[in-house]
């Protein structure tokens, strides 16, 4: 029985059964051989523990990785680029716009006492947006004055038919035959001797950027005496070259309408709307001549100085009159000279109380 028990052998020999094999003669080679499978064979598949360990930690540390695009400082920092990026190209397009104005000798030094706070001469008409000069008959003048403080503001209109004094350089005339003597820098000069003001810019401005400005907009409120009605940028054309109105009407209906594109672009939907401020711009740019003088920088300026404006503090008034009468040619408006320079005053001293005493 001890003989068949010596010559049976394990099959999987443990390292417990070495002394055992050594004692039966075989080859510690063929030992450490057998061994070696019988271990292969028992851990098949599976990974020391040390590296399983280095393998989970590997995973966990890259699955903790997040793209350096979405890390948690970029939820603000990459927003802020952004409006820094169309902050920045709409200004090169504002700027670009202004730029691409049409300029002209248009005003006139004046040698009297200064203004305080900023006059403009603007001088609106059907003329085509390739003329450089407005069209007489439909011409309407509004003198309008910013304040110092640029908060208020003041829209006088002076009809085309308002007779203006004699100058050293100009006889007697009306506003629209002094135009036509010696253009908007000598209608600047007749203006600024009777009121006692300084005028520093000249704009002309045709009715189609005032059209297209009105359509885009969606329409405009005008009022137009009896009630209030909105109107396309044509209907608010037509209203305000009604055949048969006094020049004086013409200017209080331009300066309705005109009204009217102010408070439309005074509102949410367009303030916070870069596109739309664009499109706006880009309406009017191409109506405009302004005067030389008048800069982009000059025009950034004033835009900045009058941000704090809004339609409430914009008075609109039409210059001191007296009558009607006939002339050879034609009727003219008589002026009142001592309202004009009383007028002229409050401007020169942007005195918004004392302009207000002429409001329509």
């Amino acid at each position: 029985m001890s003989g068949s028990d010596e010559s049976s052998t394990p099959t999987s020999p443990d390292d417990d059964d070495l002394a055992w094999l050594n004692r039966h003669g075989h080859n510690r080679a063929q030992v450490n051989a057998g061994i070696d499978r019988a271990h292969r064979s028992r851990n098949l598949g599976r990974v020391p523990r040390s590296s399983r360990s280095r393998r989970r930690r590997r995973r966990r540390k890259k699955s903790r990785k997040v793209h350096h695009w979405y890390r948690p400082r970029n939820t603000v920092v990459l927003p802020l680029l952004v409006l820094v990026l169309v902050v920045a190209g709409f200004l090169f397009y504002v700027n670009h716009e202004l730029g691409s104005i049409r300029r002209a000798p248009l005003n006139a030094a004046y040698a009297g006492k200064g203004s305080l706070g900023t006059n403009v001469l603007l001088i609106a008409s059907n003329a085509p947006t390739t003329a450089v000069r407005a069209d007489v008959a439909t011409m309407v003048v509004q003198l309008v004055h910013i304040g110092t403080d640029g908060t208020h503001a003041a829209l006088v209109d002076v009809p085309r038919d308002l007779v203006l004094p004699a100058t050293a350089d100009e006889a007697r005339a009306t506003v629209g035959v002094r135009y036509l003597r010696s253009d908007a820098s000598g209608l600047s000069t007749a203006l600024q001797d009777v009121f006692g003001i300084t005028i520093e810019h000249v704009v002309q401005v045709t009715y189609a950027g005032y059209v297209k400005a009105s359509d885009r907009l969606g329409g405009v409120d005008v009022s137009t005496g009896p009630g209030v009605e909105h109107f396309s940028g044509s209907q608010a054309r037509a209203y305000v070259d009604e055949p048969g109105i006094t020049s004086i009407e013409a200017g209080q209906r331009n300066q309705h309408w005109l009204r009217g594109i102010i408070e439309g672009m005074f509102t949410p939907g367009v303030l916070f709307n870069p596109f739309k401020v664009i499109g706006l711009l880009h309406d009017f740019t191409p109506s405009l001549v302004i005067d030389d003088a008048f800069t982009t920088g000059a025009m950034r300026s004033l835009g900045w100085h009058s941000r704090g404006l809004s339609p409430a503090q914009t008075l609109y008034l039409t210059v001191p009159h007296k009558d009607y009468v006939k002339v050879s040619d034609g009727v003219v408006l008589q002026p009142d000279l001592a309202g004009m320079r009383q007028l002229g005053a409050a401007i020169r001293a942007d005195n918004e109380s004392g302009i207000a005493v002429f409001d329509n």
